[in-house]
């Protein structure tokens, strides 16, 4: 969200009030879209991966806004809000979106053990590769889905770490079956080509074909999920200061200018691994916190 000072302290603004921060982007989800469409231009290896926000409704309401690129908006100081952008290459992966729910799978899940298959029920590629090969190698398969293949043990292991996996994520969108045969009707994949598949995957463990180290054999019950490939949301944003001041292009404050959540820059460097779980809301937080605390004494003197 950003907010914008009145120029001249005590000024009242539209609905009355002096020297009260006015919001100038209220919906903060929205700013992912805006990021969006400014980073991608200069992200060629993230040009096969859609863009998934994390609710549907906040998709809709992007998708009826219209949007001016970042460089040719500026404050009414004529600072241009492009110059203040930091972080531009960063953003949030995953090669496990869950088909049609848009649900993450935790990366745990292929950590603890977890395969990918294509429709054929094959393998084809190395699991443990960083997000974004394999996101894109899961969008090279045919119909740009995958199939995640995991067992009970491997479900267990995420979700004692993981509430929201265990009791949302996983009950939503995995399909669980006794047998490798019964899993591929399910999955609607071949049934004749899952088992001998997961039968060469163990015999192979020692040295994976993909070069995978670390696999484990997985037993029965197996759990599968149909997954894609995307791009989670944009890190980039306006440079802040410890404040939450938004920075011009030269690290000048623009006064009167405030950044936080999804308009400011994520904590996370540059790059499509970076981010850690729950940096977002953290970010969010604690600049709203120190935006605040740096607003109270202008609304004590207006």
């Amino acid at each position: 969200m950003l907010f914008d000072v009145a120029a001249e302290v005590g000024e009242p603004g539209a609905d009355g009030l002096h020297g009260v921060a006015q919001p100038l982007l209220v919906d903060a989800q929205l700013m992912g879209p805006v990021a969006y469409l400014l980073q991608a231009r200069g992200v060629e290896e993230l040009a096969g991966l859609p863009f998934r926000l994390h609710s549907r409704r906040a998709w809709a309401s992007a998708s009826r806004t219209s949007f001016q690129p970042l460089e040719r908006v500026s404050t009414t100081a004529g600072a241009p809000f492009g110059k203040s952008m930091a972080a531009k290459n960063s953003v949030a992966v995953t090669p496990l979106l869950a088909q049609p729910s848009h649900f993450a799978f935790p990366r745990a899940v292929i950590d603890r053990g977890g395969i990918l298959v294509n429709q054929r029920a094959q393998r084809f590629a190395d699991e443990s590769e960083p997000s974004l090969a394999l996101a894109l190698a899961v969008r090279a398969q045919p119909g740009r889905v995958a199939y995640l293949i995991f067992d009970e043990q491997v479900a267990a292991a995420v979700g004692a770490h993981d509430p929201f996996f265990q009791r949302v994520v996983l009950p939503r969108t995995g399909r669980r079956a006794g047998s490798p045969k019964m899993l591929a009707k399910q999955l609607e994949l071949p049934e004749s080509a899952l088992a001998p598949m997961l039968e060469s995957y163990h015999a192979g463990l020692a040295a994976d074909p993909f070069g995978r180290k670390g696999g484990v054999p997985l037993a029965e019950p197996f759990y599968g999920v149909r997954v894609t490939g995307a791009r989670r949301t944009t890190l980039g944003g306006l440079a802040v200061d410890p404040q939450a001041r938004v920075l011009d292009g030269s690290g000048n404050v623009i006064t009167g200018l405030y950044a936080a959540g999804g308009a400011a820059t994520s904590l996370a460097g540059d790059g499509t691994d970076t981010a850690l779980a729950g940096i977002d809301a953290l970010s969010a937080l604690g600049l709203g916190r120190l935006a605040a605390l740096s607003l109270a004494p202008v609304a004590d003197e207006g």
